[in-house]
C-alpha cells in the first residue's frame, strides 16, 4: 500500500511543477487596462445643478488585469472625437491606478458655457498603450461623454412606456424621486427574473408619475403614446 502512495506522489510532482510554471506565465504577461462600465456612455448635465455651479468634475473608472505595484501608475487617455462647438470647454486629469490597486480613474473637469444651454456637445475618449500598461477588452477602451446644461433623455427611458421624452416629463420625474435614476427600481436588475417594466417597482413608478400629473394639471402622462 505504501508503494502504491510513493508512486502516486511521484506522478503528481510533475503535474504541480507544470502548475507553478503555468501561473508565473500568466502573472508575468502585460498589464492590461480597459473601462471598469460595460456601458461608456457618460451623460454631464449642469440642469442637475445649483444654478452657481460652474464646472463639473467627473471620474470615469478603469479595471485593469495583471500585478499590481506598489506606487501610483499613470496611463493614457487621448480624444479620439473632438467637441463639435469650440465654446465648449473640458480637461483631462489624473489618469491614475494607485498603488496596490487594479482600479483606477481618470476625472475629466467640464466648464458650463452658454453653448451648452442650447444644445449638447459630445466627445469620445480613448485609452492608450503606454508606460506599464496595454490596452485591454477592446470593446471597452472608448468612452463617449454627453456634455449639456439641459436635460438630457436618460439610457432607461422608453417610449413605449413613458411616452415621448420632453424636459418637461423630466422635471415631474425630479418632482417626484428628486433625482432620475432608473425608475424600474429591482426590475432593472439583471439578477431578477422580472427584468421589464412589468416589475411591481414599474408599475408603481409609473403610478407615482401620472398621480402627480394628473393633480397638477399637466397635459401629458407616463404612458404608450401619451
Amino acid at each position: 500500500m505504501k508503494y502504491i502512495k510513493y508512486i502516486l506522489i511521484i506522478t503528481l510532482i510533475p503535474c504541480f511543477a507544470a502548475c507553478s510554471k503555468e501561473s508565473l506565465e500568466v502573472w508575468n504577461t502585460s498589464n492590461k487596462l480597459w473601462f471598469a462600465n460595460m456601458d461608456t456612455l457618460v451623460f454631464a448635465s449642469f440642469k442637475k445643478m445649483p444654478p452657481e455651479v460652474s464646472e463639473l468634475n467627473v471620474e470615469v473608472a478603469v479595471q485593469m488585469a495583471g500585478q499590481t505595484a506598489d506606487h501610483d501608475r499613470t496611463f493614457t487617455v487621448e480624444v479620439l472625437k473632438d467637441k463639435r462647438n469650440p465654446a465648449t470647454s473640458y480637461s483631462i486629469r489624473n489618469a491614475v491606478v494607485p498603488a496596490d490597486s487594479l482600479r483606477g480613474h481618470f476625472k475629466v473637469t467640464i466648464n458650463k458655457t452658454p453653448n451648452l444651454a442650447v444644445d449638447a456637445d459630445t466627445v469620445t475618449f480613448v485609452l492608450r498603450t503606454s508606460g506599464e500598461f496595454e490596452t485591454g477588452l477592446s470593446a471597452n477602451l472608448n468612452c463617449t461623454f454627453i456634455i449639456s446644461n439641459k436635460y438630457i433623455q436618460p439610457s432607461w427611458w422608453y417610449d413605449y412606456t413613458c411616452g415621448t421624452y420632453s424636459e418637461a416629463k423630466h422635471e415631474v420625474v425630479f418632482a417626484v424621486f428628486g433625482n432620475d435614476d432608473d425608475i424600474r427600481g429591482r426590475g432593472a436588475d439583471p439578477y431578477y427574473n422580472t427584468y421589464n417594466w412589468m416589475h411591481v417597482d414599474a408599475l408603481y413608478n409609473l403610478w407615482k408619475l401620472n398621480k402627480y400629473c394628473e393633480e397638477h394639471g399637466l397635459p401629458f402622462r407616463f404612458a404608450e403614446g401619451k
